[in-house]
């Protein structure tokens, strides 16, 4: 189940329906652990895409996806707290 979401959600993604994209990311990220999907998640919150922009929240998503061993995660986690996010 886990790599049809992601190709869906992939899909809804490469036709920028942001939206979507990201209610299947969020299955995938909050049900399964998928890292990948925890990433792309910290990036639409941090990019205000699909969702209202939130780096409080893309903190909490980068974080998880740096926890599931994603490297861009622990980046993406850094540079918001070095810029004082909570």
């Amino acid at each position: 189940m886990g790599g049809f979401c992601y190709q869906v959600a992939i899909f809804y993604n490469l036709i920028e329906d942001f939206f979507n994209a990201n209610k299947y990311f969020e299955i995938l990220c909050n049900k399964l652990n998928e890292g990948q999907s925890c990433l792309s998640l910290g990036s639409s919150y941090s990019l205000g895409k699909g969702v209202r922009l939130n780096y409080s929240t893309a903190k909490q998503y980068f974080g998880k996806a740096c926890d599931l061993g994603i490297q861009e995660g622990c980046d993406g986690y850094k540079l918001l707290h070095s810029n004082g996010v909570q």
